[in-house]
């Protein structure tokens, strides 16, 4: 978490040190106090309790932004990842970064994926092209031999920029068909509150 919050804090600055860092923001007594003012605002504005999965740092219904997600398990350049998927076998973890409204200008035919929330209980989503049931990718898929992390936003950008990603937690896998891509249904180990389905299908055309 700390990871995640130094890299948020100095986003230009990856390659100083987390004790580095630390040592900064003590030491701007104005910088650190409105800091800490600013995270006794946002949590005094929390609409919801979450919580935390597992081992890892995120709370399910949080935002998160991409590079946040991959500093927390030691990405150490967060910024080059463009794609939608990473696995971290060292965790056996898949995390996915699905954006649901895709742009034409910013997304290739070829990540045009058909992506949706079909029920509070359950998740549509396509693999990349190249994974078919057979292989190694897809099985893991299909077998449940990782856990899958699901991170979704309505459209990659907002009035403030570079839209964060809301954490649905984690999902099992419910079925599939087809092959490159893969199209499989995901099933919600947290059902999605209405609000957050109104949200993010909002404007999508299914």
């Amino acid at each position: 978490m700390l990871d995640m919050l130094l890299l948020t804090i100095y986003p230009l600055k990856p390659e100083i040190s987390c004790e580095e860092n630390i040592i900064a923001i003590r030491r701007q007594i104005e910088y650190r106090d409105e800091l800490l003012s600013l995270f006794q605002y946002k949590l005094s504005k929390q609409e919801f309790i979450s919580e935390r999965i597992g081992k890892t740092p995120f709370e399910v219904f949080s935002r998160y932004t991409r590079n946040q997600v991959l500093s927390a398990f030691g990405h150490q350049n967060p910024s080059s990842m463009r794609e939608g998927v990473k696995y971290f076998e060292k965790d056996k973890i898949d995390v996915f970064f699905v954006t649901l409204n895709k742009s034409e200008k910013k997304f290739s035919p070829s990540t045009m994926y058909k992506d949706y929330v079909i029920s509070p209980d359950l998740f549509h989503w396509e693999s990349q092209n190249s994974t078919s049931p057979d292989s190694p990718t897809g099985q893991r898929y299909i077998n449940g031999n990782s856990t899958v992390l699901l991170f979704v936003r309505e459209r990659d950008e907002d009035n403030w920029g570079t839209s964060p990603y809301t954490f649905l937690g984690p999902v099992e896998y419910d079925s599939h068909s087809g092959s490159k891509p893969m199209s499989i249904v995901w099933k919600m180990k947290y059902r999605i509150p209405s609000r957050f389905i109104e949200e993010l299908n909002s404007g999508l055309a299914i």
